[in-house]
């Protein structure tokens, strides 16, 4: 399940989140959270997905997932090691 990037205070504030704070976690698919694409749409206007939609889905969303998963990690043991000084 995604969760807030302030979830892990200034341990969390360099991680990649959606437009709401919120980070993708392993469970997280493409279309949970909210991602600013620019100019490019995911979905046409009959709601079915664009060739850009199958790139996000396939490429970038599992790029910026697996970069959120490690970098959660790694604040997690930060913050567990100031949390144990």
């Amino acid at each position: 399940m995604a969760f807030h990037k302030t979830n892990l205070g200034m341990f969390g504030q360099n991680i990649q989140s959606d437009v709401n704070g919120m980070v993708p976690d392993a469970e997280t698919n493409a279309w949970e959270l909210t991602y600013d694409h620019g100019s490019e749409s995911t979905h046409d206007e009959y709601g079915e997905i664009t060739e850009y939609g199958e790139y996000w889905e396939e490429y970038r969303f599992p790029e910026i997932q697996a970069e959120a998963i490690a970098a959660t990690e790694i604040a997690n043991a930060r913050l567990i090691e100031w949390q144990s000084e």
